[in-house]
């Protein structure tokens, strides 16, 4: 009886540690996917890239909500700068650009939304639509990227000064980038 027992309470303990482990890969798994944050958001790699102009390289996975968020962003940065915008769906990597895939493999991309600013000798990542959002205007700035203009009734205002806006107030970045769309300025 007390082997049986023993032998029970062994099986038990397997059990219940291969159920910890597996809820474990699935939770990390689901989190991995889509991130608001991480960290601080922004990773500087000094390695040298063959680019010949400014690339922002985005990372995406379909139904994430923090992709879906920062989506018109990248809309309005690939049709009103000269900033190259490589976007890959991480769902269908044999879809993406070749540099694309290589640079997410050397900079260890592992959730989305993640963008990868490439100018000549350097790379900056930006981890989760808040990073996206807040900090990768000012790099393109300082890479001498002029961000759209919108001229509103109160002034004249850039991309990043809605996006920092909505943040500042709570808010996710706006669905569209134009004065009537925003009360406070209009």
């Amino acid at each position: 009886m007390t082997k049986t027992i023993s032998y029970s309470l062994i099986i038990y303990s397997i059990m219940r540690g291969v159920l910890v482990l597996v809820l474990a890969i699935v939770t990390s798994s689901l989190f991995a996917g889509c991130s608001e944050n991480s960290n601080n958001g922004q990773l500087v790699n000094e390695t040298p890239i063959n680019v010949q102009s400014t690339t922002v390289y985005y990372y995406f996975k379909p139904g994430c909500h923090f992709c879906e968020l920062v989506e018109p962003y990248f809309e309005l940065l690939s049709t009103e700068t000269d900033v190259l915008i490589d976007s890959c769906n991480t769902n269908e990597l044999d879809k993406c650009s070749k540099e694309s895939v290589k640079l997410m493999e050397k900079e260890g991309v592992s959730g989305t939304p993640t963008a990868i600013l490439v100018n000549k000798t350097q790379s900056t990542s930006f981890v989760g639509w808040r990073n996206i959002a807040v900090k990768l205007g000012p790099s393109l700035e300082y890479h001498e990227v002029d961000l759209p203009l919108f001229e509103c009734a109160s002034g004249n205002y850039s991309a990043q000064d809605c996006l920092d806006c909505h943040v500042s107030k709570g808010k996710t970045p706006p669905s569209e980038f134009n004065c009537e769309m925003c009360p406070e300025i209009s």
